[in-house]
């Protein structure tokens, strides 16, 4: 049987970008890789310092200590 998936497209949305994401972000949690965000070439440091910032924020924190 043949079967068929919707596409979603990989969007960079710094901004008002909206161009193809040529770049996927990606983590690993509670064993399965999830996606974060997509960026076009001109936004990738940008996404990826704006990625880190969350997630590396949350880092060491607990419950109590939010």
């Amino acid at each position: 049987m043949i079967q068929v998936n919707k596409v979603l497209p990989n969007i960079c949305k710094q901004g008002s970008c909206l161009s193809k994401g040529v770049y996927e972000f990606t983590d690993y949690k509670d064993g399965e890789t999830i996606t974060l965000a997509y960026s076009c070439n001109k936004h990738v440091d940008s996404v990826n310092k704006l990625l880190k910032k969350i997630y590396k924020g949350n880092e060491g924190k607990t419950e109590t200590n939010n």
